[in-house]
């Protein structure tokens, strides 16, 4: 089951990141919009069993010092590559980017994604696209093909892997 966590209940996962444990001096920024954490919780124990950290923007993020950027409120620079690659290629659209994912049980991690794509259209109808910032390693590589995505770039910072962002269903 996905939740979404706060800072007052939740801060504390923030310690457990080995992904990007010193991406900011204050982890409450991790909650505050545009960024998100979200978890996975066991249905049988209750437990928080996975967790995932997001942020939502208008491009793909190549690097820590891009979000860093956008929690400063620092975008001016991002901006102007924004409009300049949008003459080029047309309008990017909204992205939901994991840059840190991390598991307590083993399954749990992929549960996770799919709980968060499922649920990405709902929560955030803004979306068009879910795109990663993960690092250059083979666990990161294997855990994202696994789970259905495709490399969308690489850089010397990151790959970006997509994930199909599923249609919503209205009943």
């Amino acid at each position: 089951m996905l939740i979404k966590c706060n800072a007052i209940d939740h801060a504390y996962l923030i310690e457990d990141d080995p992904v990007r444990p010193k991406l900011f001096k204050d982890n409450s920024v991790r909650f505050e919009d545009p960024f998100h954490v979200y978890a996975e919780v066991n249905e049988e124990t209750g437990e928080i069993a996975a967790v995932v950290c997001t942020i939502i923007c208008k491009f793909v993020p190549q690097d820590e010092y891009q979000i860093k950027l956008i929690a400063m409120g620092k975008t001016e620079r991002i901006e102007e590559q924004l409009k300049e690659r949008e003459e080029l290629h047309g309008e990017l659209g909204t992205v939901l980017c994991p840059y840190s994912v991390w598991s307590y049980q083993r399954g749990h991690g992929r549960k996770l994604i799919n709980n968060l794509l499922e649920a990405a259209p709902v929560m955030h109808p803004e979306v068009d696209a879910v795109i990663t910032m993960s690092p250059h390693t083979d666990t990161a590589m294997r855990f994202h093909i696994n789970n259905g995505a495709d490399i969308f770039s690489t850089n010397s910072q990151c790959v970006n892997y997509e994930y199909e962002v599923p249609d919503v269903i209205l009943h």
